[in-house]
């Protein structure tokens, strides 16, 4: 009988611990599934950061290229004489414009 005792409890425990192995198993597994899609999802956050930062570059670089060609409008209006004294004051309206523009975006 002790015998027999002995074996049903040695049987439990070894089911136990398979039992507690298969729990440990399936908790890593779960874990490793959450540790990849958090990194999926911080690889799409840099994506998204580093597409934004491109976009804020492209948009700082138009606004400083339109701000170089109303200046040299401008430059232009002032030499040729050929301007009005309302197209430059145009020209200044166009040029605050474009500077506030690219004031805002190097915020």
């Amino acid at each position: 009988k002790a015998d027999k005792a002995a074996k049903e409890l040695k049987k439990k425990e070894q089911k136990a611990k398979k039992v507690a192995q298969e729990k440990a198993d399936k908790a890593a597994k779960a874990l490793k599934k959450q540790q990849k899609k958090q990194k999926e999802i911080d690889t799409a956050k840099r994506i998204a950061e580093r597409k934004a930062a491109e976009a804020k570059a492209k948009k700082l670089k138009e606004a400083e290229q339109t701000l170089k060609a109303l200046e040299m409008k401008k430059k232009n209006a002032v030499v040729s004489e050929k301007r009005s004294e309302a197209s430059i004051k145009a020209a200044d309206a166009e040029i605050a414009s474009a500077a506030k523009k690219l004031a805002d975006l190097k915020k």
